[in-house]
């Protein structure tokens, strides 16, 4: 794992979240995964608490994002991804919205692959 392949992981997640379907954002995440989310009241653990807050999270219209920054750091074979995103999408009345929020990811492999073991997001102030 290096620098670009770990974006590469931040940058598929942002895309799947892009398409819409919140079953295929939960598959990116470790069964047990953990998610403090942006638009959460609680932290939810494992994909079963983690699809109903990708529903509504991506219950948006045309909800899509972009990284803005980019920190990557590796520990004990995992890769950790911290930084800026801005999520864009359409409101009820037609006008778009943008909301910026600070990210952290921590990616461990599986496996299955590379999977996210930990995500914390929150609103930029």
């Amino acid at each position: 794992m290096d620098a670009v392949a770990l974006r590469g992981l931040l940058e598929n997640w942002l895309h799947t979240v892009c398409q819409g379907v919140p079953e295929q954002v939960v598959r990116l995440y470790a069964v047990d995964g953990i998610l403090i989310g942006t638009f959460a009241k609680n932290i939810k653990q494992g994909r079963a608490q983690l699809l109903p807050y990708f529903r509504y999270f991506m219950g948006r219209k045309g909800l899509c994002g972009r990284v803005d920054s980019f920190i990557p750091q590796f520990f004990g074979g995992l890769g950790i991804a911290s930084g800026v995103y801005t999520f864009y999408w359409v409101n009820e009345k037609g006008m778009p919205v943008e909301a910026q929020a600070r990210y952290s990811f921590v990616f461990k492999p599986t496996p299955r692959g590379w999977k996210i073991l930990n995500h914390h997001s929150s609103a930029v102030p």
